[in-house]
C-alpha cells in the first residue's frame, strides 16, 4: 500500500510539473499520447481513493488495465520492455540497467559504459541502457523478431514526441538503476 501511495504521489507531481509544457506543445501538434504505468494497481485502488487528477486524465483519455506476458520469467523490466517492443520480450540480469548518462555505475559513468559496449555517443539528455547487449542476446534467442524501442520509433514516425518521466530505481551491486525506461 505504501508503494502504491508513493507511486501515486510521484505521478501527481510529475503530471503537475509537465502539464503546462505539454499543453503548449499540443497546440503545435494535436497528437499527444501519455502512458502512465502504475504497477500492482487495480480498479479497486482507483475507486478507493479520491484522485482528482487521475479522474481528470481518465475523462480526457482512456483507462486500461493490462497484464503483460513476457517471453521469460516475469519481471518489471521485462514487462516494460515487452510494452516498448510490442511483442513478448525477455530481459536478462543486465538488461534492465538504465541510467542518466552521468550516473555512476561500476566505478565509471553510464555514458562511458554505454560507449564501451556500443561504440555510440550519448546526447545530453539521453538515458542509456548499459545492458543493451543483454537485451539483444535475449531477443536473439527467440523465434520471432523483437525490436527494442519500437513503440518510441512508431510514435516518432507519426509526429508524436517521446519523453520519459518517472523513477523505478532498483539497487544493484554497483549503483542504482532505473528500470522504467525500457519503453
Amino acid at each position: 500500500m505504501k508503494k502504491f501511495i508513493a507511486s501515486l504521489l510521484m505521478l501527481l507531481f510529475i503530471f503537475s510539473s509537465i502539464s503546462h509544457p505539454l499543453a503548449s506543445s499540443s497546440q503545435n501538434s494535436n497528437k499527444l499520447a501519455v502512458l502512465f504505468i502504475l504497477d500492482r494497481t487495480g480498479i479497486e485502488d482507483l475507486k478507493k481513493y479520491d484522485l482528482p487528477n487521475i479522474k481528470k486524465l481518465m475523462e480526457k483519455g482512456s483507462l486500461a488495465l493490462m497484464n503483460t506476458r513476457t517471453a521469460g520469467s516475469y519481471s518489471e523490466p521485462a514487462a516494460y520492455f515487452t510494452i516498448g517492443t510490442g511483442t513478448r520480450a525477455a530481459v536478462g540480469e543486465m538488461g534492465g540497467l538504465c541510467f542518466n548518462k552521468n550516473e555512476a555505475y561500476a566505478y565509471t559513468s553510464a555514458e562511458n559504459l554505454y560507449h564501451l559496449y556500443t561504440g555510440r555517443e550519448v546526447e545530453d539528455n539521453d538515458i542509456v541502457n548499459i545492458g543493451i547487449q543483454d537485451l539483444i542476446a535475449q531477443a536473439s534467442n527467440l523465434n520471432y523478431t523483437v525490436t527494442p524501442g519500437l513503440l518510441g520509433q512508431i510514435l516518432k514516425e507519426h509526429g508524436i514526441n517521446v519523453y520519459v518521466f518517472g523513477n523505478g530505481d532498483v539497487k544493484t551491486p554497483y549503483g542504482t538503476a532505473t528500470t522504467d525506461t525500457l519503453l
